[in-house]
């Protein structure tokens, strides 16, 4: 505390005070975290010289604003190449990394008790609720857990392997169905639960997930077929034009389908949002693909160890494909559409849709394409290259939250200042 003079009568007083104790005179609001060098006053951090003494302080800054300088001026976190490379392409700005894949990999392997696996399981299967969906200023983008995908997969595979020993041990045949439904879903479904965890905003009620699941594989999978009957050079096969072409049609019928779920759905407003929906319309379609290639091998005699092998390779190469592809393509349309606002069809026609739809067009002809001749080894490529992309658009995601917490703070910030 320091006294100080009065400007109205002189009087001697505590810079503390809000008006003067002589004579009533209103001193102006004051921080102590900033001092007039002349008379020891307290003053506003953006006042230009002192209201008692006079004395200029454009030039002395207070310690609150020393202290954000340094950080204002730090250099910003080093891109790595790829980033770089992948802001030059979608023309977006990711400037940190909040997670990796391997850091998600690895938060499979932590152990976690009863209580733990419990809240985390009701996280993401109740959710969308206003008793559930946090506020935006509550999202806490530094604590990411990723762990039920992984409880999720490995009883999937528990399951399947069980239906297993039901049929080769036990001989008993019905154990197939269960055994190749398993097999089919299990991996998409575990994949799109990946896409409920990263969500951190728990807008969207588990059952609209599951509709769009079912109901994004029934119509991505007929718009598609429409497509084929459209264009019936299209073919995968050694030939680059055939395949490049089943990936625009396939990826054209399940971004439709997610374009128009994202359109309809009021509570989508983010692209984590958009990766979301756009893997469950994906992961729809994976499983149900798979399932028709399992029964089409069934068909044509040969036989269930043929249809379980079909089914094993399409499980292990499924995360990498349409779960993916159709997620970027969900991510793209809400990059386009911007944070909470509407959404119309005019925005698949911008570059921030047309860079991802056109990876996963890319990368699906790719795939479908006999180009290297060890097997499986461009499956996998195209696997990573997809999850390199993917991983951008989740980090962009928890960007945008970040982004969209400090205009809101900001803008609290400035309401009292204008309403005074």
């Amino acid at each position: 505390m320091a006294l100080i003079q009065c400007p109205e009568c002189g009087g001697k007083m505590s810079d503390t005070l809000d008006a003067c104790p002589h004579c009533g005179y209103p001193l102006p609001v004051r921080t102590a975290a900033r001092r007039c060098p002349e008379c020891g006053s307290g003053q506003p951090d953006d006042a230009q010289t002192c209201s008692v003494c006079g004395f200029p302080l454009a030039e002395q800054a207070s310690p609150a604003v020393q202290q954000a300088a340094p950080q204002a001026l730090a250099p910003a976190p080093k891109q790595s190449a790829l980033t770089g490379f992948l802001n030059a392409l979608t023309g977006e700005k990711l400037e940190k990394t909040y997670i990796t894949l391997w850091e998600m990999v690895k938060a499979g392997t932590k152990k976690y008790n009863y209580e733990e696996r419990t809240e985390q399981m009701d996280r993401i299967f109740v959710c969308g609720t206003s008793d559930t969906t946090p506020k935006l200023c509550d999202i806490r983008t530094d604590k990411i857990v990723v762990w039920a995908v992984w409880y999720v997969l490995l009883a999937f595979y528990i399951a399947t392997f069980g239906m297993e020993i039901g049929y080769y041990i036990l001989q008993n045949r019905l154990f197939i169905p269960g055994m190749l439904v398993y097999g089919a879903f299990g991996v998409p479904f575990s994949c799109l639960l990946l896409f409920c965890e990263i969500n951190l905003f728990r807008s969207i009620p588990f059952y609209r997930v599951l509709i769009y699941f079912f109901s994004g594989a029934f119509l991505s999978l007929f718009v598609a077929l429409i497509g084929f009957a459209l264009i019936p050079q299209a073919g995968a096969g050694e030939s680059f034009l055939p395949a490049l072409l089943v990936g625009l049609i396939e990826e054209t019928g399940k971004a439709a389908v997610a374009v128009f779920f994202l359109i309809k759905e009021k509570r989508a407003k983010s692209i984590l949002e958009g990766l979301l929906i756009g893997a469950a319309v994906g992961a729809g379609f994976a499983a149900f693909e798979t399932m028709g290639y399992i029964l089409i091998n069934g068909y044509l005699g040969t036989g269930v160890d043929m249809m379980e092998e079909v089914m094993s390779l399409r499980a292990y190469l499924a995360p990498g494909g349409h779960v993916a592809w159709a997620a970027l393509e969900g991510a793209g349309f809400m990059a386009a559409r911007g944070f909470a606002q509407k959404g119309t069809v005019h925005h698949v026609l911008t570059k921030p849709f047309l860079v991802p739809f056109f990876i996963s067009v890319l990368l699906h002809g790719i795939w479908d394409f006999s180009l290297i001749p060890i097997a499986y080894v461009q499956p996998v490529l195209c696997m990573i290259a997809v999850w390199i992309v993917v991983m951008y658009y989740i980090n962009l995601g928890l960007q945008q939250i970040d982004k969209e917490k400090q205009k809101e703070a900001a803008q609290q910030t400035s309401t009292p200042q204008n309403a005074s």
